[in-house]
């Protein structure tokens, strides 16, 4: 049985933002072409990315640690792409761990996050070879990111943010997911208070997060507060009633519910299996 997905190009959808420059270089056998790992529990994600990549690189497409690490017992990787919030773990525990290894200490990762990297930041800073792209990601940072990173082309941060800067949809989905991190804490957060910050209608607003992400406001709402969830029990002792609220979320089932639909697990089985990695 294969441990991750054969990229399926052709039949991917193609992602609506500008393209990025392509280096222009001979064709690469492609036992001599450079790989990319993604790690992401999102299939829109996971197509997305490996459309952008898979003529010039070899790509290794997984939904979780379990086969991450099956991909790189058999397979030399070149970069990581890699989400925060993953099944049964997270991406800041999988790169503590895949770091600590000596043979992966400088082995380039992307982070892909819904969060903003600042916060990321903080935590990662240390570890050589790593940075960070919020999403909803734009192609052209993504692309030139992971060319750079991978030794083929110069980081052009002028050109990203010119590129940014004409990606309507993109900005518009971008200081949506900024408002909803901004008031995650408030239980009473509508999708008419993030179209309003937006300063679109709600139709509008689900059908470009939809386009863009794959799912809606309310979505991004559940994982900003998860992925505060995963950070408190991580980091803090604190009864879960206790981190529900912290979180914006009033009732414990609730959380529960949510939290396990993300992660599969209960978040108290998170935090013993974040606690049992040294």
């Amino acid at each position: 049985m294969n441990t991750y997905e054969k990229p399926q190009s052709p039949k991917a959808p193609k992602p609506q933002s500008p393209k990025a420059p392509k280096p222009q270089s001979p064709s690469v056998p492609l036992a001599d072409k450079k790989s990319i790992l993604v790690i992401d529990d999102e299939k829109p994600v996971r197509e997305s990315v490996n459309i952008l990549f898979y003529e010039d690189y070899k790509m290794f497409l997984c939904k979780n640690v379990k086969q991450a690490y099956k991909i790189l017992a058999k397979h030399k990787i070149d970069l990581i792409i890699l989400d925060y919030i993953l099944p049964e773990t997270d991406g800041i525990t999988f790169l503590k761990h895949l770091k600590g290894i000596p043979a992966y200490a400088e082995l380039p990762v992307i982070f892909l996050t819904g969060v903003a990297c600042t916060e990321i930041m903080k935590t990662i800073f240390f570890y050589n070879n790593v940075c960070c792209i919020e999403k909803p990601f734009n192609i052209y940072e993504l692309v030139i990111t992971a060319r750079w990173k991978l030794g083929d082309m110069p980081l052009d941060m002028k050109a990203i943010e010119e590129n940014k800067a004409k990606d309507t949809e993109h900005a518009i989905v971008t200081g949506a997911c900024r408002f909803i991190r901004e008031n995650y804490t408030n239980p009473a957060l509508t999708p008419g208070l993030i179209a309003e910050s937006a300063g679109i209608n709600i139709a509008k607003l689900n059908a470009t997060f939809k386009k863009r992400l794959g799912h809606t406001p309310m979505d991004q709402l559940d994982v900003c507060r998860i992925k505060k969830a995963m950070d408190i029990l991580r980091l803090l002792k604190l009864g879960m009633a206790v981190v529900a609220r912290q979180t914006g979320i009033t009732n414990l089932k609730t959380f529960y519910n949510i939290f396990k639909k993300y992660t599969r697990l209960t978040p108290k089985k998170y935090k013993k299996a974040v606690l049992s990695i040294k």
